[in-house]
């Protein structure tokens, strides 16, 4: 008849495989000579190795060959440093190797444990194919976006609630004659002649409190901007805004109309020239 406290140790191991087979992440533990003695369901799902397959094999089983080496060599690290966890791969990518060949990214964290019998290294890890795929379209989007904003004739410059520059294209550059990297989360007053910059506060705000998504700026008023260089210069405005998780983000669309404005003046002095011949 087995004694009580082996049938309690049996009920705590019984106990402790259940959990471990309800976690929603892949948790694998090795020995000191990196063999797999612990693979729980989840680890079966992301890696396609049934627990039978891969218990007592290396860890390598498990791993992409180009990194097998640099893992090793870092989990030997990590046990000399007797520090208890931390994360994996640090700034790198760490991959994971599927019973049919296909590399997959992973988090992943690790810990280590002295028994009795030595070591044991357990890694919680997380299958984040899914959601690098969604970073890399996103980033695809942005780089595209990024693209037809630089492509655009007008200048485009979207500002905060708190007026700071976050986006500023290369029209505007042009037109401003200030570098992108010298106006990012600065104050939109850097475009604006000092005199006009309280009332063009004034307008911001109440074209936020409106709630309309945009409008023409300055309407029957003279728009002006300034500069690098200090020149004035008469502009051609539209504003729009949009609500976000981080507050309102306003986006002005503006072209510099000099040159119109310098035609219909000589239009009008020739024409006013005329009536008085």
């Amino acid at each position: 008849m087995p004694r009580r406290s082996e049938v309690i140790a049996h009920d705590a191991v019984g106990q402790l495989s259940g959990l471990l087979d309800s976690a929603m992440d892949a948790i694998v533990t090795v020995d000191e000579a990196q063999n797999i003695v612990i693979f729980n369901a989840a680890a079966e799902r992301i890696f396609g190795w049934l627990r039978s397959e891969v218990s007592g094999q290396p860890l390598s089983k498990l791993i992409p060959e180009r990194f097998g080496k640099s893992h090793e060599q870092k989990l030997r690290q990590f046990s000399a440093t007797g520090v208890s966890s931390r994360r994996m791969g640090g700034s790198a990518r760490v991959f994971g190797l599927r019973k049919g060949g296909e590399e997959f990214p992973v988090d992943a964290s690790i810990s280590q444990l002295q028994t009795d019998k030595g070591k044991l290294y357990t890694v919680v890890l997380r299958d984040v194919s899914e959601r690098v795929r969604a970073e890399s379209e996103q980033a695809r989007l942005a780089a595209r976006l990024a693209g037809l904003l630089d492509s655009a004739m007008d200048a485009i410059i979207t500002v905060d609630d708190n007026q700071h520059i976050i986006l500023y294209n290369r029209a505007a550059e042009t037109i401003f004659g200030w570098p992108q990297l010298q106006v990012m989360g600065h104050s939109l007053d850097m475009l604006i002649p000092a005199r006009f910059r309280p009332a063009h506060r004034g307008h911001l705000a109440q074209f936020g409190a409106m709630g309309v998504t945009s409008r023409g700026m300055g309407r029957n008023a003279v728009i002006a901007g300034v500069r690098r260089s200090g020149e004035e210069f008469p502009i051609e405005a539209s504003i729009s805004q949009l609500e976000t998780e981080d507050g309102k983000l306003y986006t002005v669309i503006l072209r510099d109309v000099t040159e119109r404005m310098r035609a219909q003046e000589d239009l009008a002095a020739f024409a006013t020239q005329a009536n008085n011949i």
